[in-house]
């Protein structure tokens, strides 16, 4: 009972990182393109 209740309580907590993960790699990609937008739109403004 106590190895099946540890498990239990092991896989939210690995759920929940590989979630931060992904969302760092998500939020980086916005951020990287984002500013790439933001700049070609500046350039293009000067």
């Amino acid at each position: 009972m106590k190895a099946r209740s540890d498990r239990y309580v092991r896989k939210p907590d690995n759920k929940y990182k590989n979630f931060k993960k992904i969302n760092e790699k998500v939020l980086k990609k916005w951020l990287t393109s984002h500013m790439i937008i933001y700049i070609t739109k500046m350039r293009y403004k000067i």
